[in-house]
């Protein structure tokens, strides 16, 4: 009877409360985060703490239904034409490319951050160098690299 529980009963359960939460607070991770927090308190209070691996694998089953039925909700919503964004659907125009824009701002996302990461890395080497200079400068000869006044 448990091993009904475990593989069929809560599993399901998981997936119905999933859809249901996500409706309502329309976040994946806050979805997954409930679910698992509703199982640690059963893991300690109804079964043994070997269910805590039980909970684990619940909560990743509630975080990918949650996340599918977030796809399916912006799916409905474009086709509805119900968005008020243009990145989320064509708005009606039949256009095929809007998955093409996506990826290729993205790509461009991406290309910006790895510029601001190279910019930082010689901002960082810069000041590495101008702080080295600065402990050399004032090494007062005691080897700790402080200035002190008398």
């Amino acid at each position: 009877m448990n091993t009904i529980l475990f593989f069929i009963v809560l599993p399901l359960a998981t997936i119905l409360i999933s859809i249901v939460l996500q409706r309502i607070l329309k976040s994946p991770i806050l979805v997954a985060l409930l679910v698992f927090a509703v199982y640690f308190i059963l893991a300690f209070t109804v079964f043994t703490t070997d269910f805590l691996l039980n909970a684990i694998i619940y909560a990743i089953i509630a975080f990918i239904t949650a996340f599918i039925v977030r796809i399916i909700c912006r799916i409905f919503r474009c086709i509805n034409h119900n968005c008020n964004c243009n990145n989320d659907c064509d708005n009606g125009n039949n256009n095929d490319n809007s998955l093409e824009e996506d990826i290729a701002g993205l790509q461009d996302s991406i290309k910006g951050l790895e510029n601001s990461i190279d910019t930082l890395e010689t901002n960082i080497a810069n000041l590495t160098d101008l702080l080295s200079d600065l402990i050399g400068n004032n090494n007062n000869g005691c080897g700790c690299n402080r200035s002190f006044r008398r």
